[in-house]
């Protein structure tokens, strides 16, 4: 019985984080209809991935250092990346004057996915 329970708390935290993704995927991945250049592929989006997977592998692994549970901490990792990737991007279109990116987000979820898995061992 405590096998089973183990397996359905490791299974609502993977869904909660593929929700989230999906969510944040769904939301942000639309086509540019502001006219302003904001390619998929630039040196940029790289930065985001990289940036949103070292500070959710260490969220994450610091969370599962502070007796957390595996996919627990992924989650924790995962959202806290994601929030503080939307609040640049609100930064950005606020103060800066550019584009709310869309795509910039898209590659923020996908390194907050990467760096809590890996942080995590939640898989």
């Amino acid at each position: 019985m405590e096998s089973i329970l183990k397996r359905l708390h490791k299974f609502y935290y993977q869904a909660i984080i593929l929700a989230l993704l999906l969510f944040t995927l769904l939301g942000c991945a639309a086509q540019n209809k502001n006219g302003i250049q904001d390619d998929w592929d630039s040196p940029d989006k790289y930065q985001h991935f990289l940036l949103s997977t070292a500070i959710s592998a260490a969220t994450a692994y610091a969370a599962k250092n502070d007796s957390r549970d595996n996919c627990e901490a992924a989650l924790i990792g995962f959202s806290v990346t994601l929030t503080l990737g939307a609040a640049k991007e609100s930064y950005d279109k606020r103060k800066k004057k550019t584009l709310y990116s869309g795509r910039d987000m898209v590659w923020n979820a996908a390194g907050s996915l990467t760096g809590s898995l890996l942080g995590s061992n939640c898989l």
